[in-house]
């Protein structure tokens, strides 16, 4: 079952999480120890 799916990206200083669902797509970064969320779908 592929329900969701949890990537952690760590670019230097930048950790990007990146969640996938089977209907929308979340991009959370986390920079400067403030989260952004963007929601894309």
């Amino acid at each position: 079952m592929f329900d969701l799916y949890l990537r952690l990206y760590h670019i230097g200083n930048t950790v990007f999480q990146l969640n996938i669902t089977r209907n929308s797509t979340r991009v959370d970064s986390y920079t400067n120890g403030r989260w952004i969320k963007k929601e894309n779908g």
